[in-house]
């Protein structure tokens, strides 16, 4: 049985039509993956079933009955719950606040928070998705990771009959990712129905019982986990067959370009790596061991011990460590942070005005 039908939906912003006669159905107790590239309408969709956007023509049936959600509060208390790719969370406030915000009213009494209570409430989300943090914690001390994880928590505590989940496993590791299947699976046998959208296929025959396919804001397909493959969707994603989704290429890597030796500070001890010209060098591990922490040191956004040498392909060559960024961008280095909206750009100001702040 459909616990969701969303038939013909379009949607159109000045000048363009995003979408154009979508449906979606979802049943219950089911794990349905959404999928098509960036810009296939996914995000656009989801914001229309939970209110922040209005369609300009279809039709949604939520339980059997035919549905016109006013916004994000009437989706909630409808049990209809997003976790956005973007964090919706309050740096300034705790993890308890977060998790409450807008739902303070069962721990208030004439007017007054009990905040033990709260805080108590809110420990019993976070042991859900693992998450072990005081739940007294301020947001802004939280990895990417750990705010991932909170707002799980969040959507958890809204008691969610259609759960969607955007892009959930972006920043988690793979113990972290593994856990929150867990949670999916449990919450399916609870009797909720998940919306999943990911770029990771292979997740998706991990824990999706069916997948619809949006192809440049158009319905393609819905077809069950069990009877495609991964070849076949991302046929039906692009519109053409795929002989190779990821064709070899080699490289010689040139002279030795960057070789860090030692490098020492309150969490890195003595790391050493080299890499080359044209050459792509990962960073493996864990959340919190120290991978975010070694990009931030040589791009000199933490103070670290140990030497730092480059070579560039003028000849010249620097030795030591970049004290600020500034001195790291003089040098040719560039960084993409790991939270791009509170570290990577200035919201309130343009493009241009983003772009030109290295230079």
């Amino acid at each position: 049985m459909e616990i969701l039908e969303m038939q013909s939906i379009c949607k159109e912003f000045p000048g363009a039509r995003v979408l154009n006669n979508v449906n979606l159905s979802v049943r219950k107790n089911e794990i349905h993956a959404l999928l098509g590239e960036n810009g296939a309408g996914k995000s656009t969709l989801m914001k229309i079933l939970t209110g922040i956007y209005t369609m300009n023509s279809g039709s949604i049936k939520y339980q059997g009955q035919q549905v016109n959600i006013s916004g994000p509060k009437h989706a909630e208390e409808l049990g209809i719950v997003m976790i956005h790719q973007e964090f919706n969370l309050i740096p300034q406030l705790s993890i308890a606040e977060n998790i409450f915000l807008g739902n303070e009213k069962e721990f208030t009494t004439l007017g007054k928070i009990n905040w033990r209570a709260l805080t108590s409430a809110s420990l019993q989300y976070l042991n859900q998705v693992g998450l072990k943090v005081h739940p007294k914690t301020q947001v802004a001390d939280l990895s990417v990771g750990e705010k991932q994880l909170t707002e799980i928590a969040k959507a958890l505590s809204k008691q969610a009959k259609l759960l969607i989940m955007d892009e959930p496993t972006a920043a988690l590791t793979e113990t972290e990712k593994e856990k929150l299947f867990s949670i999916m699976q449990s919450l399916v046998n609870q009797g909720v129905s998940i919306i999943y959208i990911s770029h990771r296929m292979e997740e998706l025959f991990q824990i999706c019982h069916r997948v619809t396919v949006l192809r440049d804001g158009e319905y393609v397909a819905t077809q069950d986990i069990p009877n495609t493959t991964i070849d076949k969707l991302v046929a039906l994603m692009v519109g053409r067959e795929v002989s190779e989704r990821f064709p070899k290429s080699t490289t010689t890597p040139g002279d030795l370009l960057l070789q860090i030796e030692n490098f020492s500070n309150h969490r890195l001890n003595n790391i050493n790596l080299q890499m080359k010209a044209g050459e792509v060098v990962g960073i493996g591990g864990l959340m919190g061991a120290g991978r975010t922490e070694l990009a931030r040191a040589i791009f000199g956004l933490d103070r670290v011990s140990g030497n730092l040498k480059l070579h560039s392909k003028d000849g010249t060559s620097f030795s030591g460590t970049f004290s600020h960024p500034q001195d790291a961008i003089r040098h040719g280095l560039a960084m993409v942070s790991e939270d791009r909206k509170d570290q990577g750009l200035v919201l309130p100001f343009s493009v241009k005005e983003n772009l030109a702040l290295p230079t």
